[in-house]
């Protein structure tokens, strides 16, 4: 009856059983730094010998399973093309530098794509800044890590049977932090979203974020038609924290701190566990679509909210504890009773509607 999160795990466990990376070219010992020109391509492992500036076209092409080390450097764009396009038939690495100023700082050849799942490519300590798009993916794949993507339009776009792995990354005043799309995932750990317009979105995808940070950010996680699976983070300072429609969300063990809208449930969401301390409003959820949506709330604790929980849509709640609150602690009039909910020295009497609470 109540929403469970089975296409949310079957999109990241898709993505996540991805093949492994093939073999990759044999690395010369301590190479050397190399000259390179914009429009090259590059066939073997490469280090840059300096910045590279390109006033025209595209930047630099990975052919074959080969590693770019920018060693420190910086790949410079015109605001249009592509700065470092790689091979998604291999397993291909780019590292070590900064890319700024492109239309998509890298990107996958699409030319000619590949007839099985795309290889991914790794994109690592890397910075991204004053792109439109800091990582695009169309029919690619790519594991990202220990990057910081800042000033972008986009900092990763999965646009198009295109999925991610963001690990250790920060995203900073970019319009979207990372976003997925048709049917794949962008699966976020131990990251850092701060003061984008959007941290995360999907549409007509999943993204996963876990053990992750959101401060100041307009929107923190925003989908359509998507699925939202979000464990161990906090979000902080938004101005909403979470919202959707027609799709699926579940929020479990997550801290919400002085949000202005915490959780907008205008769409079907399951909360386990989560703690909500210091928002303007906490959990609102409606129904404005008329899409049947429900919203179940177990073991979650409102402390110092305005309101902790209003939902006139259909609901169960249960084991919740809202505490201190300056408006409604439980208005449920539609709600099923779990059981186990307490209530207390909370703004409006009474105390809860549609469900029963103990003081203790």
């Amino acid at each position: 009856m109540y929403p469970t999160s089975t296409a949310g795990l079957a999109l990241a466990l898709t993505l996540l059983a991805s093949p492994a990376p093939g073999p990759t070219a044999s690395p010369t010992p301590d190479p050397t730094p190399q000259p390179v020109a914009c429009g090259g391509t590059i066939t073997q492992d490469t280090v840059l010998a300096a910045d590279l500036v390109c006033t025209e076209g595209d930047g630099l092409r990975l052919v074959g399973p080969v590693t770019l080390d920018l060693d420190g450097h910086t790949i410079s764009g015109p605001g249009s093309g592509t700065g470092v396009t790689t091979d998604s038939s291999v397993h291909g690495v780019v590292t070590g530098g900064t890319i700024r100023g492109w239309e998509r700082g890298v990107a996958a050849r699409t030319d000619d794509p590949p007839q099985e799942p795309p290889m991914p490519a790794t994109v690592h300590h890397m910075v991204f800044r004053d792109n439109a798009s800091g990582i695009h993916g169309s029919t690619a794949a790519f594991e990202i890590s220990w990057s910081r993507f800042v000033d972008n339009g986009t900092g990763v776009d999965m646009a198009f049977r295109a999925d991610a792995t963001v690990d250790r990354s920060v995203f900073v005043r970019n319009g979207t932090g990372a976003r997925s799309g048709s049917d794949h995932a962008v699966l976020v750990t131990a990251s850092t979203f701060r003061d984008n317009e959007i941290a995360l979105s999907t549409s007509d995808g999943a993204v996963v974020a876990s053990s992750s940070r959101f401060t100041g950010n307009t929107t923190a996680v925003s989908h359509f038609r998507g699925v939202v699976e979000l464990t161990d983070n906090v979000v902080a300072g938004s101005e909403i924290g979470v919202e959707g429609s027609f799709g699926s969300v579940l929020m479990t063990s997550n801290t919400f701190r002085r949000n202005v809208l915490a959780v907008d449930g205008s769409d079907t969401m399951t909360l386990r566990g989560n703690r909500f301390v210091g928002n303007d409003r906490a959990v609102v959820a409606t129904d404005p679509r008329e899409q049947g949506v429900t919203i179940d709330i177990d073991g979650d604790t409102f402390t110092r909210n305005g309101d902790a929980i209003w939902a006139s849509t259909a609901s169960r709640i249960a084991n919740v504890t809202a505490v201190r609150n300056t408006g409604w602690g439980i208005y449920a009039p539609n709600a099923v009773d779990g059981g186990g909910n307490v209530a207390r020295a909370n703004g409006n009497e009474p105390q809860c509607v549609g469900v029963v609470c103990g003081a203790r």
